[in-house]
């Protein structure tokens, strides 16, 4: 089922669909919904899971969250500008530009400390830079984990960004697929076997 979703991940972007700007900002516009929708629920789940304030979380787990999406949104088209290089001799009088591009599929752990912002900030990140995501929160957290996870797959295209729920062992089934981008929080063995998914 995991290479599956990853096989068509890979087939969305092969398409296209990520790349336009537009599209990119209505699913960061969509993501800031989903969040600001679901906020009360958030507080209670992590409430649940590890005990923190609704103040605290709606400052160091929403308010970030929206935040980072906002920034994203507000600079999106500059950052997506091609940035003037300097030509070499031998290829004048051409013009040289670096142009930023997309990986593909990336791949984001999250953390039980944080279980929202932690995910949420690389997922606004893969879905400004022009990638699909798939997801998974951790299992620790298991409220919050249960309740992202609706969030993402009820308003998303699996094919595009995808929540998945599960221990260890799915951690590393994941980490065995072949993700373009790996983006986790957590430990140095963890890390190291990010390390080895992306350069199999």
């Amino acid at each position: 089922m995991l290479d599956k979703i990853l096989e068509n991940q890979k087939k969305l972007f092969r398409s296209g669909y990520t790349r336009p700007l537009d599209e990119r900002i209505r699913n960061l516009e969509k993501l800031k919904d989903i969040i600001l929708k679901n906020d009360n629920s958030i507080v209670e789940a992590i409430k649940k899971d590890i005990g923190r304030p609704d103040t605290e979380t709606y400052t160091s787990e929403i308010f970030i969250s929206l935040k980072e999406i906002d920034f994203a949104i507000n600079n999106l088209k500059k950052w997506a500008k091609p940035i003037k290089a300097k030509t070499p001799l031998i290829l004048m009088p051409g013009k040289s530009y670096i142009q930023y591009e997309p990986y593909g599929s990336a791949l984001i752990l999250g953390s039980w400390n944080y279980p929202l912002q932690l995910l949420i900030s690389p997922l606004v990140g893969a879905i400004a830079a022009g990638n699909c995501a798939v997801i998974k929160p951790s299992e620790i957290s298991h409220s919050t984990s249960a309740l992202i996870t609706e969030m993402i797959n009820n308003e998303f295209d699996k094919n595009y960004i995808y929540c998945i729920n599960g221990g260890v062992r799915t951690s590393e089934k994941l980490l065995k697929l072949d993700f373009d981008y790996i983006f986790f929080t957590g430990s140095t063995s963890i890390g190291e076997k990010s390390h080895e998914g992306c350069f199999r």
